[in-house]
């Protein structure tokens, strides 16, 4: 009775230690702080599931799913790290783990469309069992803004053999090495002024207000928003009927917004000559008439 308890609780523990191994193998080992974004894909790609298309005269791709990022990437280089592993918790020997062509690569997506595509993996080793690869694919592989998924290839779909080229590829770590400046990608870059607000231009830069504007004698106005404050002399001398004058404005605007009048027409004064009589000659005939009444006095005294 002891025997059997004691051989069910080492089943147990068995089969305990076997799930936590089946969860450790499922798992990404990449941590998520070293990287822009981890994404699982966790899927077994076997090359002798591949289906021959006459059609296109190869054998169809061997792929996951399309798996989407966690948000889209924008336009730059990268370093993808990629993760295969090779695990067969039932089988009794290593070298049953045996197998060619254990690689994979990625192809990124925007939307429907393939946009780029990563090198393969190195060979899983054979023999080792459970076997896993970690490996950086890519150092400066370009991707556009937009990416937002990405799909996992078995690299020799073409070539299914009687040996199952069999992986699981569990994960891809994503990390921004460069970011290319790209305006309308919605992402404000150190050389941009804006990206994608309502007033902002094809070159991601602000529309543009009135700039500052120095006028005359170096005074300086906020913007060409200016009102000018004509100032203006004295009206001339009434000539040919014209009467002018100056204006000039203080505020240097230098637009004529408002400009006043500087002629107008106007009425000369019409000036009467006077004939003024020469006293000289007054005096003179005065002189006469006295002399003629001093001689009739005398004559009047004498008779």
């Amino acid at each position: 009775m002891i025997g059997k308890k004691l051989s069910l609780i080492l089943g147990v523990l068995a089969l305990s230690l076997l799930l936590v191994g089946v969860v450790n193998a499922c798992s990404c080992p990449l941590d998520e702080e070293d990287y822009n974004q981890v994404i699982e894909i966790n899927q077994w790609l076997v090359s002798d599931h591949a289906t021959y298309s006459s059609s296109l005269g190869r054998y169809y791709e061997i792929s996951s799913g399309v798996i989407d990022l966690d948000y889209e990437l924008v336009a730059g280089e990268y370093e993808i790290t990629l993760v295969s592993r090779d695990y067969y918790p039932t089988r009794e020997s290593t070298n049953s783990a045996t197998q060619q062509n254990e690689t994979y690569y990625i192809k990124f997506i925007d939307g429907y469309s393939f946009v780029e595509e990563t090198n393969s993996t190195s060979d899983l080793e054979d023999g080792v069992n459970p076997d896993e690869n970690i490996e950086i694919v890519e150092t400066n592989l370009f991707l556009p803004s937009g990416t937002d998924s990405l799909q996992a290839f078995h690299s020799a779909y073409q070539t299914p053999s009687g040996i199952r080229n069999s992986l699981e590829a569990v994960c891809v770590g994503i990390n921004l090495v460069k970011k290319y400046s790209v305006c309308g990608d919605d992402f404000l870059d150190t050389d941009e002024e804006c990206d994608g607000e309502s007033n902002c231009t094809d070159e991601c830069k602000w529309e543009e207000e009135p700039e500052p504007k120095q006028y005359g004698f170096g005074n300086v106005l906020d913007y060409s928003e200016c009102l000018p404050d004509w100032e203006c002399s004295g009206w001339s001398d009434c000539s040919n009927g014209v009467m002018t004058r100056t204006c000039s404005d203080a505020n240097y605007c230098e637009i004529s917004y408002n400009e006043p009048h500087t002629t107008t027409d106007c009425l000369e004064p019409v000036i009467k000559e006077l004939k003024v009589v020469n006293p000289n000659l007054g005096l003179f005939f005065a002189g006469i008439v006295l002399l003629i009444i001093l001689l009739i006095v005398l004559i009047n005294l004498r008779s």
